[in-house]
């Protein structure tokens, strides 16, 4: 915007880059940086001020990662997000919308002449003749006397190509050609009869075929096209057609060629590498190539060369009370979609197997097939040799071998004695960690600590499922400085989301100083193992150990931590049989969420951190699943029970920590005027079937945050007096004692077009700009920091899924809950932002409600009020891990009360 708005002290300038828009944004003369300081700017003032419709629409696409800083006060949009602008954000600006002109293109000279080109001639009414003639391009935006005209993105992508010169030799030029057909037909552009006849067809894609040649594996690369002919092409280069395919051509791209002759010289695959191929192919070919992964494995399995998993199995019958007869012996499991293997080898067949391979290896040749032996298989094969070889004499339990490690359990129980005694006593050693260990615990986590250790001490995993906020990590960054300090701990493995790693880096560097760390991820990580950091722990992602199992499987690592484990909740995933195929000492899974689509998800957590002690996963699903569909106290107590050996959880009100106190209240307030009209006439709408339900029910909740909320985020939110809006009134008259009290506040709707009227609200009432965050906050820690360390009165305004991982908002101690979200386990983690570790003030939680005082207005009450009884009611399931929290969601139960269905009426 070029020419100055009266009255305003803001401008908001933008110019056309290659990029994309530039804009340059001043506050008083003075560029303005988002997020602004309140020191420095006045927010009330900014809401009368002309530009601020313009202002707050770029505040939140930069608060949505939509806009990059470039410099004080400049911001880019870039063209691909500036093209999928709404309607709305461009009328705003007065910015053209995309337009398709109409593209005639046209040939000058023959592909064979180096003169070579092609012309085009666009245009668009009401612009007469070539609308290029007409001004200045840059992208997709063209600048003419008349104003700015958006071309739409395929247009612009055709006109940039056609103004690069088609290259002095015929592989140049019959590139060109290829590829501005190929973006002409994306663009609509019509064709010349000389453009249209000459058929050079592009290509850009590569994949590679594997084949087997005597038990190698050789990796043949092709390019890969539906009409491609196998004689068509080598190299990328045009070759000339045989009789019969007519005048088609078809030539690469210089970046498909690089990658086919990057996956041409890719050497075979022999000895042990062909089973772990088979197994994971994607750790054998370049990560920086694009292939269909899918579609590659599928011709892997193609080869038919099967990598069995060598099962044992001990099969214990009790004769007398302590004493038992055992079956031992190895199944070989087959691979998955495969028919099942009936081989039943024994103990001492496969250890003379074993023999002929070097002690690392864990593959063994099966005439063309391949046994896997996993880790701890030879110890456990010469312990079952020697119990089959005197299987006759029956056995007492204190000599059963605990060999769990060896076993998936997936279909059948492979070892099926009881646990030994002792793995069901509590901790009795009383340990510390070091005095150089820089954090204070608290009790539940000393308590957790302590497990650790005795769970450790045994061989033994843990899953720590402590509610969120209660400090999972400290716990085990203690349990670290104690394996330290006796020589247990180097080299161990923290698995965590990208996201949360910066997080372990920081707090290993503040609590345990002595504890060397390095990061392995990222395309600048080890390729090797002997190029892998030499540190006493070494924090990856769950996506390289994927990539890199073939690394990462080699170390014999002491401890490996999962965090987030609910990760790896789906048994089928690489990323589970990553995780699990390492080699470990101690096994740790960390999770707030163990159960979150099914009871699958604990058995699978389980499954890593002590594999059988639930048995195998057909059988859990029979025994426990019932208690997701209709939760019986008894087998949830069973479930508790069964895993309690490794379990714990510990609950705020559970685990005796000294949090202040948190206190809800409910406040009841009636319909505005408005409110009531607009909320009844969706429900006419709804009955006369001219509403779906879904977004009707979104609707009846925006209207009872605000009745011009239909309106959309640009409504007038102050057309309507706050006194008319009952709800509204109450919340400003919450915020208005939290002001008086110089604290914080967070405000949680997922409802955007009520978070920009609460914005509005909330500059007006307190000449303050309080925070806007949504979806994923690891791009906006920033707001958080300044949020925390602000002093006085601030407000954040966020959706209850943004009180997701890694966010940690102690800096406020008031929590309302505007509109609600229909599960109560999301609603109690965005509450838990505030009620955590760190909280030093007592918590208090808002929820102003609109109720039906005239029963002729709805059946059943506002959707406030039903949904807070439902929630309410599902309060103990929520806290009840073994439910999963898919099975929390209310919104059908809602539907069918706040719209006045039956339960067997369809209501989506």
């Amino acid at each position: 915007m070029k020419k100055p708005v009266t009255g305003s002290v803001i401008t908001i300038n933008f110019v056309p880059l290659l990029e994309g828009l530039s804009w340059q944004i001043t506050y008083q003369g003075e560029a303005l940086e988002f997020p602004w300081t309140e020191g420095s700017i006045s927010p009330r003032a900014l809401l009368t001020d002309p530009r601020w419709p313009q202002l707050e629409a770029l505040y939140q696409r930069w608060a949505d990662d939509e806009l990059t800083r470039t410099g004080p006060g400049e911001y880019l949009l870039s063209w691909e997000r500036f093209l999928a602008s709404p309607e709305s954000f461009l009328a705003l600006f007065q910015l053209p919308s995309p337009k398709a002109p109409d593209i005639r293109l046209k040939a000058r000279g023959a592909i064979t002449e180096p003169r070579f080109h092609i012309e085009a001639l666009v245009t668009l009414p009401p612009y007469a003749g070539n609308l290029l003639q007409w001004g200045r391009r840059i992208g997709p935006w063209l600048e003419t006397a008349r104003g700015p005209v958006t071309l739409t993105g395929a247009s612009a992508r055709l006109l940039d190509r056609l103004l690069t010169a088609p290259g002095p030799d015929i592989d140049g030029r019959t590139l060109f050609l290829a590829e501005v057909k190929q973006l002409a037909k994306d663009a609509g552009a019509r064709l010349d009869p000389y453009l249209e006849r000459e058929e050079y067809i592009l290509v850009d894609q590569v994949t590679v075929d594997p084949v087997l040649d005597n038990g190698t594996i050789r990796l043949r690369a092709r390019y890969d096209h539906p009409d491609l002919p196998s004689e068509a092409l080598r190299e990328g280069t045009l070759s000339r057609p045989s009789t019969g395919l007519g005048r088609k051509r078809w030539i690469a791209r210089p970046e498909a060629r690089r990658q086919f002759r990057r996956l041409d010289a890719l050497p075979p695959i022999t000895g042990q590498d062909v089973p772990k191929f088979v197994k994971n192919p994607e750790a054998f070919l370049p990560e920086d190539v694009t292939l269909d992964l899918t579609a590659f494995s599928e011709r892997v399995k193609g080869l038919k060369i099967r990598v069995y998993r060598a099962q044992p199995f001990l099969h214990a019958t009790e004769t007398e009370r302590g004493w038992f007869t055992l079956d031992a012996g190895v199944r070989l499991e087959s691979p998955e979609d495969e028919p099942p293997a009936e081989p039943v080898l024994t103990p001492d067949e496969l250890l003379s197997a074993i023999q002929h391979v070097g002690p690392d290896e864990s593959l063994i040749p099966l005439g063309n097939d391949w046994i896997e032996v996993p880790p701890a298989a030879r110890t456990a094969l010469q312990q079952l040799s020697a119990l089959r070889n005197r299987s006759t004499e029956p056995v007492s339990r204190e000599r059963l071998p605990y060999v769990l490690d060896i076993f998936t359990n997936l279909e059948q129980v492979e070892f099926n004695p009881p646990f030994h005694p002792w793995i069901w006593t509590d901790p009795n050693e009383d340990v510390e960690p070091p005095a150089w260990f820089q954090a204070s615990l608290h009790p539940h986590q000393r308590d957790g600590v302590r497990f650790l250790w005795h769970r450790a001490a045994h061989r033994r995993g843990v899953l720590l499922a402590d509610e969120m906020g209660l400090g999972k990590t400290v716990q085990v960054i203690a349990w670290f400085a104690i394996l330290h300090e006796r020589s247990r701990l180097r080299p161990s493995l923290v698995v965590a989301p990208v996201a949360l790693l910066s997080n372990w880096q920081e707090e290993l560097t503040k609590f345990a100083p002595k504890i060397s760390w390095a990061a392995h991820y990222g395309p600048h990580r080890a390729r090797q193992i002997d190029h892998l950091p030499d540190a006493d722990v070494i924090l990856t992602s769950y996506e390289t150990v994927s990539r890199d199992q073939l690394i990462l499987g080699q170390v014999d690592w002491n401890a490996i931590v999962l965090d987030e484990a609910q990760l790896i909740k789906n048994v089928s995933t690489g990323r589970a049989e990553a995780v699990k195929a390492l080699k470990n000492t101690y096994r740790v899974a960390l999770t707030g969420t163990p159960v979150e689509n099914s009871l699958s998800d604990l058995w699978s957590i389980v499954d890593f951190v002590q594999p059988g002690l639930l048995g195998s996963l057909r059988e859990f699903r029979q025994t426990y699943e019932t208690a997701t569909k209709n939760p019986d106290p008894d087998i949830q107590g069973a479930l508790t029970r069964a895993i309690s050996p490794i379990y714990r959880r510990r609950t705020k009100k559970e685990s005796g920590l000294a949090l202040p106190p948190k206190t809800a209240y409910r406040f009841h307030v009636p319909f505005g005027p408005e409110q009531q009209h607009r909320y009844q006439e969706v429900l006419k709408a709804v009955k006369a079937r001219q509403v779906a339900p879904l977004p009707a029910l979104r609707q009846l909740q925006n209207i009872l945050g605000h009745p011009l909320a239909v309106e959309g985020r640009s409504a007038p939110w102050n057309r309507i007096p706050v006194s008319s809006i009952p709800k509204l009134a109450k919340t400003l008259e919450i915020l208005h004692t939290i002001h008086g009290q110089s604290e914080k506040a967070l405000i949680f709707t997922p409802s955007r077009t009520l978070q920009a009227m609460l914005q509005f609200w909330i500059m007006r009432e307190f000449n303050l700009t309080p925070y806007v965050i949504n979806g994923d906050v690891t791009a906006r820690q920033q707001l958080v920091h300044h949020f925390n360390q602000a002093s006085g009165f601030q407000v954040m305004i966020l959706t209850p899924q943004a009180g997701g991982v890694g966010l940690t908002l102690t800096g406020a101690n008031h929590v309302i809950h505007y509109s609600r979200w229909w599960n109560p386990a999301v609603e109690n983690q965005a509450t838990d932002r505030v009620h955590r570790i760190g909280q030093t003030r007592p918590v208090s939680v808002y929820y102003p409600l609109v109720v039906d005082q005239d029963p002729r207005i709805t059946a059943q009450g506002t959707v406030d009020e039903i949904l807070d009884r439902l929630l309410e009611d599902k309060q103990g399931l929520a806290n009840a891990v073994v439910i999963p929290s898919r099975h929390l969601d209310l919104q059908q139960e809602l539907l069918e009360r706040a719209l006045g269905r039956g339960p067997s009426d369809p209501v989506i």
